[in-house]
């Protein structure tokens, strides 16, 4: 008897046992299918992000490439130039590839190279430009680089870009030996032995 009532505690352990494993088993699969859910709106959230990350960056580049035609059009006045902008995204990095086309002659360069020095200080400058009104800053410094371009459009450079920052409240700062700079300047000065005085002449 004792024996039998041993046997009969065992089968009803086992089937407490076994019922507490298939709630256990149930609230696991709940818990599972929770998390997924959770783990799908996440990727789904993810998604969305990196779509509308890419979206402002295509439009910033749409935007830049506007403004860098708009440039090259009024700067270089006798030519009809276009710029094109590949975006390039390695691994998640996205890299700007800038070429130079020449319309007239159907002809596409590398901005890095087989590109006058001219075209890419105006490019240099443009990009400048971009990135200092996109992060509202208020200074344009200008180095000797710009010296290249040719006279025929320095005029046009610097009316561009003194309307742009005129538009923008941005100061332009030059640096420079080239006298030809002068005249397109509100102020000027000159460092004279070890001192920076106000001046229109840099003899």
């Amino acid at each position: 008897m004792n024996t039998l009532n041993y046997q009969i505690r065992r089968i009803e352990s086992f089937y407490d046992t076994s019922t507490n494993l298939e709630e256990v088993l149930e609230e696991i699969e709940k818990n599972i299918s929770n998390k997924q859910e959770e783990l799908r709106v996440i990727q789904d959230s993810s998604g969305y992000y990196k779509k509308s990350q890419d979206i402002l960056y295509e439009k910033s580049v749409g935007s830049l490439k506007k403004l860098i035609d708009s440039a090259l059009s009024f700067i270089f006045y006798d030519k009809n130039y276009e710029i094109i902008i590949n975006l390039e995204d390695k691994r998640g990095a996205k890299n700007l590839n800038f070429f130079l086309k020449d319309l007239d002659n159907d002809l596409e360069v590398s901005l890095k190279n087989g590109c006058g020095n001219g075209v890419r200080s105006v490019v240099s400058a443009i990009l400048n430009l971009f990135v200092l009104v996109n992060k509202g800053s208020k200074y344009l410094f200008l180095d000797e680089k710009y010296s290249y371009i040719s006279s025929d459009y320095l005029e046009n450079f610097f009316m561009f870009l003194k309307k742009i920052c005129d538009d923008k409240d941005i100061t332009i700062v030059i640096i420079t030996h080239d006298p030809r700079f002068l005249d397109y300047a509100d102020y000027t000065y000159k460092v004279a032995d070890g001192y920076v005085v106000s001046d229109h002449s840099l003899i």
